[in-house]
């Protein structure tokens, strides 16, 4: 009796054990931080997907892929290394080259080393920690969300001097990661210029500018249900704004 309660209790404990195990193995996220979490994933250089991926996995490993031209055709060079988030927002990341040496101590000296700022979910920030200028953006390698409705702009202006200028400048991004400027015409007979942004939009940026710094009527809605999403009453010459659609 006391062989058979031996038994019972080791093998509760073998199972115990394994559990713990298994649980550590499938849950890295647990052991990541909230940024070294954001962190996880592919990022691209290019905002289209067409230049070189850094990807960052959740075990603490990375990769970094090269693609470049040689004249007559791209080749293809793939660097296994490891990643770590130090000091709260600094990146380094250790990329040997295939018959080198793995150096244990490679977080004394990463191949590259950089601070981080998350622009938003799928955009990345990256200064160079030893020369500030050196600013690049990465890109994650994911499907875009975008806007289901066709949006409007307007600014409407006061009557007009024959003299007075008025612009308006849009870039508008698309999901399929395709860009577009659009340069918009002012109305004097109805005081208005305006455009038009379309279905499947992430993103736009507009500059618009008047002359004279008379009062103008900013109105950004949706066209369906006319809702507005923003509008104020610009004073100034030179005006910016931009969305994001989420």
């Amino acid at each position: 009796m006391k062989k058979t309660i031996l038994r019972v209790i080791i093998l509760s404990f073998s199972i115990l054990i394994l559990s713990c195990s298994s649980d550590d193995g499938n849950n890295n996220s647990d052991t990541l931080s909230q940024i070294e979490q954001k962190m996880v994933g592919s990022w691209n250089t290019s905002y289209d997907l067409k230049g070189n991926t850094y990807s960052y996995k959740s075990d603490k490993t990375a990769e970094y892929i090269n693609t470049y031209s040689n004249g007559t055709s791209s080749v293809v060079t793939t660097y296994k290394g490891e990643w770590a988030i130090i000091d709260g927002n600094v990146l380094i990341a250790y990329y040997p080259d295939p018959d080198e040496v793995w150096d244990k101590n490679w977080k004394e000296h990463p191949t590259l080393k950089n601070k981080i700022e998350f622009i938003d979910d799928n955009t990345l920030k990256l200064t160079d920690f030893y020369d500030s200028k050196k600013v690049n953006t990465h890109y994650r390698n994911v499907v875009l969300k975008g806007s289901d409705k066709m949006h409007r702009i307007e600014f409407i202006t006061g009557t007009l001097d024959s003299w007075v200028s008025v612009g308006l400048e849009t870039t508008i991004d698309y999901t399929d990661r395709t860009q577009k400027v659009v340069n918009s015409n002012f109305n004097k007979t109805d005081k208005i210029i305006s455009v038009e942004i379309p279905k499947n939009v992430t993103h736009f940026k507009l500059k618009f500018y008047i002359e004279d710094s008379s009062p103008v009527n900013m109105k950004f809605y949706a066209v369906d249900s006319n809702t507005i999403i923003h509008k104020e009453t610009i004073n100034k010459q030179e005006y910016q704004y931009e969305y994001t659609f989420k």
